[in-house]
Order: structure tokens, then C-alpha cells, then sequence
């Protein structure tokens, strides 16, 4: 995926310069003049890494790394100081104010570009740890608490984790814990998340028509006697659900017929037919 590098500089000619370069590279950069704008657009150019300068008219580098630094979704987001400062004392001042690294000017493009891609790669590892942490804490607390889970406490970057951690596990055919790890934004979802249970809602989808080709396949249990052990776990309407599954139904009519949320029925459907619990009898296309 292409990584989006936001350049705050009101030196034209280095915005230029650094602009042309990492597009060069296949980066999506994006140059603006003073902090003040690039505070008013994060939200909109949602960056994977800043380079900012640090002596700009209106609001400093130092400043404007310390307001990024004080908003939940740009906490982590990796901020590379770029100056013309060479004390000791600047250095360190900028790096306690939240940087992750300073580069002196004038520097070569060269390492320039090794260090922004080291920063991306560091942060990568990063996320991946603390995604695969926080996907472990999500199922520890769903399963003690399902429906609860981080709702009322919820910020915009355990939403993107959570989010996240249900793509790596499905990805790995663990769709079940991928539901129990999205329930916060299927179950009565914050508004405010709207985009990541839009998301959601776009990958089971997709994985239903990967999996049962569309809507009007018609699915059997493997066997009668069979109970499915995930029914055990899942925030869905368990019994019911597997109920309502006769071999006659389509996929539409069952989530009719079963009457909960229709994403986490869907996303059950798929964690039977990969367990083994479930087949499809026609319909797939």
C-alpha cells in the first residue's frame, strides 16, 4: 500500500525538492507551507509519516509536533524534524517534544529517504506488535464481556486496531476471532467509527462472495448431531442460527429468518463452512 508522507516546510524549494524525490519512489507526498494548515488537514491527508521543519512563521515545528503528538490518531504516526539548528541542546529539545528523529540540513537525499524508510519500517513492527496485542486483550474481554468491549472508551486508534486485527485474523482463516475482535464496531457502533464498521461491513462482504459466491446459496449442516463449538462463543444469535439452517434456506433467507445483526450472522456462516460445521448444497456461482 502506498505510504502518504506529509512535508510541512515554508521553504518552497525544499518542499519541492523532497516532494519530487519521494514521489519518485512511489510515495504519495504531500507538501504544505505552515503547521497551521497541515493541524487543519491531518485528518484529511491521514499521513503514515510527517517531515515538518522547525523555524516557520505561526505555530513552530516544536509546537506542532507536541499538538500532534497530543491527538489519539497521530500519537504513533512517525515525525521526522528537518533543520537548520546543530546544537546539542535543539536536537535533544525536539526529540523530547515527540520526534522520532532529526536531520540536520543540509542533508543528502540519499540518507534522507534511508531514514524515512527505516522510521516506516520501525513503525510497521511497532503496530504489528501492539495489533497483535491488542487483538489478544480484545479476545481476553469479549469473551469475559461480549457486547461491552471498549464501547464507551473506545478512541480512533484502537478503533483502526481493532480493525486490523480482524483483517490479519481472518487473512488466516480465524474468522471467528475476527468476529469476536470486531464487536465493538458491529455491536450498537459509536458513530464516530462509522468508517471502520463501513470496513467491516465491505470485508465480510467480500468474503461472502468469495466463499458461498453470493447471497442465494443454499447451505446444509454436515450433520445433525453436529454442534458447532464456536456457537459457544460467538456474540451472534447461536442457537437460532443454526436452527434456521434446514438445507432449503438460502443465505438471505436465513439471516431474514434469524432476525440478529445480519454482518455477524454473515461472519458466522463463514466461520462454519471453513470449520467444516456447514456446506453448500447450490447456488454457488
Amino acid at each position: 500500500m502506498q505510504k502518504t508522507i506529509l512535508i510541512v516546510d515554508d521553504d518552497r524549494l525544499i518542499r519541492v525538492l523532497l516532494e519530487r524525490k519521494l514521489c519518485s519512489l512511489n510515495f504519495n507526498a504531500i507538501s504544505l507551507s505552515s503547521a497551521d494548515e497541515a493541524l487543519a488537514r491531518l485528518e484529511e491527508i491521514r499521513p503514515d509519516l510527517i517531515v515538518s521543519d522547525i523555524l516557520m512563521p505561526g505555530i513552530g515545528g516544536i509546537e506542532f509536533c507536541q499538538r500532534v503528538r497530543s491527538q489519539d490518531a497521530w500519537r504513533n504516526v512517525p515525525f521526522v524534524f528537518i533543520s537548520v539548528r546543530r546544537r546539542v541542546k535543539d536536537k535533544v529539545e525536539s526529540l523530547e517534544a515527540g520526534a522520532d528523529d532529526y536531520i540536520q540540513k543540509p542533508f543528502h537525499l540519499e540518507e534522507f529517504v534511508a531514514r524515512i524508510e527505516a522510521r516506516l519500517r520501525i513503525n510497521e513492527r511497532l503496530s504489528a506488535t501492539a495489533a497483535r496485542e491488542e487483538s489478544d486483550t480484545i479476545k481476553l474481554a469479549a469473551q469475559a464481556n461480549p457486547g461491552d468491549l471498549l464501547r464507551d472508551t473506545m478512541n480512533e486508534t484502537q478503533a483502526e486496531r481493532i480493525f486490523q486485527s480482524g483483517v490479519d485474523h481472518f487473512a488466516q482463516g480465524r474468522s471467528d476471532v475476527a468476529l469476536t475482535a470486531w464487536a465493538p464496531l458491529l455491536e450498537d457502533p459509536d458513530p464516530k467509527f462509522a468508517h471502520f464498521t463501513n470496513l467491516v461491513t465491505q470485508h465480510i462482504e467480500t468474503a461472502v462472495r468469495e466463499r458461498f459466491g453470493s447471497l442465494d446459496a443454499v447451505i446444509a449442516k454436515r450433520s445433525e448431531a453436529l454442534e458447532p463449538a464456536a456457537a459457544q462463543e460467538s456474540a451472534v444469535c447461536k442457537d437460532a442460527l443454526w436452527q434456521t439452517i434446514d438445507g432449503v434456506k438460502t443465505i438471505s433467507e436465513i439471516v431474514v429468518a434469524c432476525g440478529g445483526n445480519r454482518l455477524q450472522i454473515l461472519g458466522q456462516l463463514i466461520h462454519w463452512l471453513e470449520a467444516g460445521f456447514v456446506k453448500i448444497t447450490s447456488g454457488f456461482v
